[in-house]
């Protein structure tokens, strides 16, 4: 992924309403909302019997293919393959889930991707990034955490309803993706995108 996945901050001077988010995304990209609701890593602590092995190593599989992604382990099996019985670890709505995508899209990496061995990496570079991307706060009434950012899944379009942006291609990978971040708290805008092909050397 590297040389191809880029995240860029803006900052805005109005106010921030979730009643008027078209009108302020469409000043960007079209949209589709992303649920993101996750205050912690404890989505993924059901890797441990099916994906990972007790000392954090992903188990291995026989390799096959999809969606030109080696699967070579139960990780990429569970995010990908929907014959596999990983695969049912987790159902469409957490699948959804921003923090889910992040992980799908670090585990799947680029064409010539050097998968890791551990689930360690994945989960750092994960927690990481939302960390950065994500504000939370307590809820005045329960005193939880709850995210307070809103993240949309974005592709542009011409006028004839083809994408141009995050890719033009004919047929859009899986794992090229653009997101809109918007920090309500902070007036602050992310964009985060990545094209699916050949990294940098």
């Amino acid at each position: 992924m590297k040389g191809r996945i880029f995240c860029q901050c803006f900052s805005f001077d109005c106010q921030f309403k979730v009643h008027s988010a078209q009108e302020f995304i469409e000043d960007f990209f079209k949209d589709n909302p992303v649920p993101c609701t996750h205050t912690t890593m404890d989505l993924f602590g059901r890797l441990a019997d099916e994906v990972i092995r007790d000392d954090g190593q992903i188990k291995r599989c026989f390799d096959e293919w999809i969606d030109e992604v080696q699967i070579s382990d139960n990780l990429r099996q569970m995010l990908l393959n929907e014959d596999s019985e990983a695969y049912l670890l987790y159902d469409e709505p957490e699948r959804n889930e921003f923090l889910f995508r992040l992980l799908l899209h670090f585990a799947i990496g680029g064409r010539l991707c050097q998968f890791e061995d551990s689930i360690h990496p994945y989960l750092d570079i994960v927690k990481a990034l939302y960390k950065d991307l994500i504000t939370v706060q307590k809820d005045p009434e329960t005193r939880k955490l709850q995210v307070i950012s809103h993240v949309y899944k974005v592709v542009a379009k011409d006028d004839k309803g083809r994408a141009f942006y995050p890719d033009s291609g004919q047929q859009q990978h899986l794992n090229t993706f653009a997101y809109l971040i918007i920090d309500p708290l902070k007036r602050l805008a992310f964009v985060l995108h990545h094209r699916f092909g050949n990294g940098q050397f």
